[in-house]
């Protein structure tokens, strides 16, 4: 129990969660992956439902791949779900203060890709990855 922080909502369904997002109002929500089944495009609808929040994202088993996928798509925080509740606190803190959260090996990720990229020749050309949805809707153009 903090003084500074309420829950306002609880959702046990990504349906659940979209719906939560639209009827309370909340700084920083705490979104399960494993409630979605493609956790990037749960984050970009969870936030084109409210702009202003921010979204802390939990994962199982955080990935090289997934984690820089969902910095991508406006995740403000990514924690374990085997994280301790006083960790948890200090992340919405920070969060709710407007600084990103990722533990040593997140940010390490993160570094590395910016590295990365800032090191590519104007030539090379990265991989484009759609998501499942982009690709049912490029198929879909495509067809004659």
């Amino acid at each position: 129990m903090e003084d500074d922080i309420r829950v306002v909502g609880q959702a046990e369904s990504l349906s659940q969660t979209l719906a939560a997002v639209k009827r309370f109002p909340a700084d920083i929500l705490l979104f399960e992956a494993m409630m979605a089944a493609n956790p990037p495009e749960a984050v970009t609808d969870l936030l084109r439902q409210n702009q202003t929040l921010k979204l802390v994202v939990i994962l199982t088993e955080p990935n090289e791949e997934l984690t820089l996928e969902l910095f991508r798509r406006g995740a403000h925080g990514i924690i374990s779900r085997e994280v301790e509740p006083e960790m948890v606190v200090e992340c919405f803190r920070k969060v709710s203060a407007g600084e990103p959260w990722l533990d040593r090996r997140e940010t390490q990720w993160v570094l590395q890709a910016y590295r990365t990229q800032g090191t590519r020749t104007p030539t090379s050309r990265s991989k484009v990855q759609l998501t499942p949805k982009e690709s049912l809707i490029v198929s879909c153009v495509t067809q004659e």
